[in-house]
C-alpha cells in the first residue's frame, strides 16, 4: 500500500493500470506540455478510453491542479472530456478520460478550409456549451484553439465535439506568455497566440477570454481566415491588442462577432450569445460566399498531404534562407537607411544558390523607383502561401533539394515514409502537435498509388509534380 502522504488525491487508485486496462497495445494519441495521452481498452467492458499521464515534477501549480481536477471530475457534459478515474504513483498522475476517435477541429479545418454556416453554428454552439459548464465550475481554459476540440466519432456526419484541457492551462502559465521590455512575446513558434484575447496580454485572466477565443474560431470555420488583416505576426498581435478586427462574414454573424471580439467589459455573455438572432434563426445549409471563397475553394481542392508538407518544409526555408537574406540586405545598406537598390541586390546575388527564391521575394515586395524597404512586411514575415511558392521553386530547380525534403520524413532511412514517420515529424511542429494517426493515414492514402500504406520517393515526387 502506498504512503498516503505521497498521494495528491484522496480518491485516486493505487493498483497497477494494466490490471484494468490493456496497455500492451497502447497507442500514443498525443504529447505536449500537459503530458502524454495514450489509447487503452478497458478489459471488462472492451470500451476504448484515453489516459493522460502528467509527470508530477513538471507541475508548477500543484494546488491549482488538484482543485481543477477535483472540479473536472464532477463535470458530466457531452461536450467536455470526462474524467473517469485517476491513478497515481510517486512520479506521475494517470487520468482516465474519454477517447475521441474523430481527430481535432484543426484537422477538419485542414480538410475543408470552410464549413457551411449550419455546420459552423452547430460546432460553435457546442463550444459555447462546453465553456458554459466549465465556467460554472470555475474552470477557465485561457488557450482555446481549434486543436482544443476533438470529434467524438470519425463518421463525417457526426458533428459532436468535446473540449479538452480545461483546468490544465495555468499549470504552465509561466511558460505561456513572457514579457520582454514590456512587450508580450510568445514562448514558442509563431501563431500560438492568434486566438488569445487582448486582456491576456495585460495579465487580466478572466473567463471572458474563452468567449473571445471561440469567436475567432467561428470566424476561421466560416472563412478559413483570421479576423485580422495583418501580414506579420507582429502586426496581428498589435491588432489583437488594439481590437482592430476585420470581419469577412455576412451581417448576421458579423453582428455576433462584433459583440464578442471587443473589450471584455463590453463583451457579450454566454447567455446573450445563445439569444442572438444568428443562433436562433434557421440557416440555409450552404457555404458563406465571402470575397476569399474562390481562393479557399482552390486551396481545399489541393492535395491535403502536399499542403501540410509544404507548410512544414516552408518553416525550414524560413530558418535557412530568410535570415541569410536579411544579413545580405543589411550589408548592402551601408548608410543604414532601410532602403536599397533592387538592381544592386540582383547583381550582388546573381551567383548565390538562393538567387531564384530571393528573386521571387523581390517580385512580391514593395518596390518604388528601384528601391525596396527591406524592413517591409513582405520580406521577413511572409505568409505561408507565399513561402510555399518559394519552396516549390527551390524543389523544382534542384532535384537533390527534393530528395533532402523526402529524407526529412523518411526517419527509418528505408526509402519509405510511413504513417508513424509522418505523424512524428509533423508533431514536432507546434501547429501539428495534436495531429492524429488516423488523419496521417488518410493523408498518405491520397498519394499512395501502390496501396502499400507508405510513400516511396517516386510517389513523393509525383505528388509535388502535380502541383505544377
Amino acid at each position: 500500500m502506498k504512503n498516503s502522504k505521497q498521494l495528491w488525491f484522496m480518491w485516486s487508485q493505487s493498483q497497477n493500470l494494466s490490471q484494468k486496462y490493456e496497455m500492451e497495445t497502447k497507442k500514443v494519441l498525443g504529447s505536449g506540455k500537459f503530458g502524454q495521452v495514450i489509447k487503452v481498452k478497458e478489459r471488462q467492458s472492451k470500451i476504448y478510453k484515453a489516459i493522460r499521464t502528467i509527470p508530477k515534477a513538471k507541475v508548477k501549480h500543484k494546488e491549482k491542479l488538484k482543485s481543477d481536477i477535483n472540479q473536472l471530475k464532477n463535470i458530466n457534459h457531452e461536450n467536455v472530456i470526462k474524467i473517469y478515474e485517476l491513478y497515481e504513483d510517486d512520479r506521475n498522475l494517470h487520468i482516465v478520460i474519454d477517447h475521441c476517435e474523430g481527430g481535432s477541429l484543426f484537422e477538419k479545418i485542414l480538410e475543408k478550409y470552410v464549413l457551411s454556416a449550419d455546420e459552423a453554428r452547430q460546432l460553435f454552439l457546442q463550444m459555447i456549451q462546453a465553456i458554459n459548464v466549465c465556467h460554472k465550475y470555475a474552470l477557465c481554459h485561457r488557450d482555446l484553439r481549434p486543436e482544443s476540440f476533438l470529434y467524438v466519432e470519425r463518421k463525417a456526419e457526426d458533428m459532436k465535439i468535446k473540449a479538452v484541457d480545461f483546468g490544465f492551462q495555468l499549470l504552465y502559465v509561466d511558460d505561456y506568455i513572457k514579457k520582454q521590455n514590456g512587450i508580450v512575446v510568445e514562448s514558442s513558434r509563431s501563431g500560438k497566440l492568434y486566438f488569445t484575447a487582448p486582456e491576456i496580454f495585460e495579465g487580466r485572466l478572466t473567463e471572458k477570454c474563452d468567449i473571445w477565443a471561440v469567436g475567432v474560431i467561428l470566424h476561421v470555420l466560416l472563412t478559413g481566415e483570421l479576423p485580422f488583416n495583418g501580414q506579420t505576426d507582429a502586426e496581428i498581435y498589435k491588432q489583437i491588442q488594439n481590437y482592430e478586427i476585420t470581419l469577412k462574414v455576412e451581417k448576421p454573424v458579423a453582428d455576433l462577432l462584433s459583440k464578442i471580439l471587443i473589450d471584455p467589459y463590453k463583451r457579450i455573455t454566454i447567455f446573450e450569445i445563445l439569444k442572438h438572432p444568428w443562433i436562433q434563426t434557421p440557416i440555409d445549409k450552404t457555404i458563406f460566399l465571402n470575397p476569399n471563397f474562390k481562393q479557399m475553394k482552390e486551396l481545399s481542392n489541393q492535395n491535403h498531404l502536399l499542403r501540410i508538407m509544404m507548410n512544414f518544409l516552408s518553416e525550414q526555408l524560413q530558418k535557412d534562407s530568410l535570415e541569410k537574406l536579411k544579413k545580405i540586405f543589411e550589408d548592402l545598406d551601408v548608410n543604414s537607411q532601410g532602403f536599397i537598390s533592387v538592381s544592386s541586390i540582383k547583381e550582388t546575388l546573381k551567383d548565390q544558390p538562393e538567387y531564384e527564391e530571393i528573386n521571387l521575394i523581390l517580385e512580391h515586395s514593395d518596390i518604388q523607383n528601384d528601391k525596396i524597404n527591406y524592413h517591409s512586411k513582405q520580406i521577413f514575415d511572409l505568409k505561408l502561401d507565399f513561402i510555399n511558392q518559394i519552396y516549390e521553386k527551390r524543389l523544382f530547380l534542384k532535384e537533390e533539394k527534393c530528395y533532402l525534403a523526402f529524407k526529412q520524413f523518411d526517419l527509418n532511412n528505408t526509402g519509405k515514409i510511413t504513417v508513424d514517420n509522418l505523424q512524428n515529424v509533423l508533431k514536432s511542429v507546434d501547429q501539428f502537435k495534436y495531429i492524429s494517426k488516423q488523419f496521417c493515414e488518410s493523408l498518405i492514402k491520397e498519394v499512395d498509388k501502390n496501396n502499400d500504406g507508405e510513400i516511396d520517393y517516386v510517389e513523393f515526387i509525383d505528388m509535388f509534380c502535380k502541383k505544377i
